[in-house]
């Protein structure tokens, strides 16, 4: 089924991540990533609440989105 094409662009503050995993074997990466509202596949991300930092969303996001709740982060993007 083809998808409509995305006709408005909309500017908001996001925040989200990058997750992945090693394989067993250690020779791949896995990444994670999840379909949005509009059933398109993306990163967990989501839009930064009042009174939150950009990495206390992307935490938050992270776990709601996945439901991981321990993980590390290796490096933060600004």
């Amino acid at each position: 089924r083809k998808k409509t094409a995305i006709q408005e662009i909309v500017r908001e503050p996001t925040s989200g991540g990058i997750v992945f995993r090693l394989t067993d074997d250690k020779k791949d990466v896995e990444i994670l990533l999840i379909q949005d509202s509009k059933e398109r596949w993306t990163i967990p991300k989501g839009h930064i609440e009042p009174g939150e930092t950009a990495k206390m969303t992307a935490r938050r996001e992270i776990g709601e989105e996945t439901g991981l709740r321990n993980f590390d982060v290796l490096t933060w993007l600004n």
